[in-house]
């Protein structure tokens, strides 16, 4: 009877240093994994971080944002009215430059400004320059030091507990060696 209870102690000594090389195990896993995004964030961050690419697109924006205007005043000039109606091609050219000047509202996300000849371009570097993602050193930061963080707490954690599983299991494997061999 003792030797089967020994035997049963034996296996769950097995089981819990098993539990405890899992848990180390997984611990540093998820811990690279969430180092390996973290890393993967910030050098996507950075790559945005060079502005050259919105200073382009600005300065393009800019461009376009002048011969509108010049248009606009040419019209205006004359006496041309801005209507919405497509009968009067300069009244519409002029209705569709006021209302995408108008930043106030965004109608260039609608089609009819989009592929427009007269504000398409427009449309689109603007629709274009709001896509691209400006990031700071704190929007880096905040994309990334959460998982550097995470990992950090995960290995802990993990290690914590699988080497204190492994511990127990060792304590466990010394006492029972200790009564069997008291008991001989």
């Amino acid at each position: 009877m003792s030797e089967k209870n020994a035997e049963m102690k034996r296996q769950q000594i097995r089981k819990c240093d098993l539990a405890g090389k899992t848990l180390v195990l997984v611990g540093i896993i998820v811990a690279i994994v969430l180092v390996f995004i973290g890393a993967r964030n910030y050098i996507e961050a950075n790559r945005f971080v060079s502005n050259a690419n919105v200073e382009s697109l600005g300065v393009d924006l800019a461009t376009e944002t002048k011969s509108l205007r010049d248009r606009q005043a040419v019209l205006v000039n004359k006496g041309i009215i801005d209507e919405k109606d497509s009968d009067d091609k300069e009244g519409h050219e002029l209705y569709l430059i006021n209302k995408a000047l108008d930043t106030s509202y965004n109608n260039c996300a609608s089609t009819e400004f989009l592929e427009s000849e007269v504000v398409g371009r427009y449309c689109d570097l603007r629709t274009e320059l709001a896509t691209v993602p400006q990031y700071t050193k704190d929007a880096i930061r905040q994309r990334t030091i959460p998982y550097f963080i995470g990992a950090f707490m995960i290995l802990v954690v993990f290690l914590g507990g699988g080497i204190r599983l492994m511990k127990d299991a060792r304590m466990f494997r010394e006492k029972l060696d200790q009564s069997e061999a008291d008991e001989q």
